[in-house]
């Protein structure tokens, strides 16, 4: 079975028919957001995967915990698009600057 929650009418529209064609009986489409929708009692998911957000930004890292902590115990395995390549550049922000947002080495700190 495949379950997509998706809050936005017009994307259910635009993918819906290719999904339908591609899954058939097993697809359902579920209108809800996905930080507030509650699963059935007892579902358990194989995948979960989150792409919600329309840019990449090391901002949208606090949603994708928050979705990750609400599915975890619900899934085998989940991922977010793009969390991976924002935790990298936020680690490497890190490294390289300082607490007062200055590169390391031109501050006072």
């Amino acid at each position: 079975k495949v379950t997509v929650i998706e809050n936005s009418p017009d994307v259910i529209a635009l993918v819906g028919p290719t999904l339908k064609e591609r899954y058939g009986d097993r697809l359902e489409i579920i209108e809800a957001d996905a930080f507030t929708y509650k699963p059935p009692k007892g579902i358990k998911y194989s995948v979960v995967w989150h792409d919600i957000w329309p840019d990449l930004c090391e901002d949208n890292l606090k949603g994708m915990g928050t979705l990750h902590r609400r599915y975890g115990r619900r899934c085998e395995w989940q991922g977010s698009w793009g969390k991976e390549l924002l935790q990298y550049h936020r680690r490497r922000d890190r490294a390289n600057y300082c607490c007062c947002g200055t590169r390391k080495g031109f501050c006072d700190c």
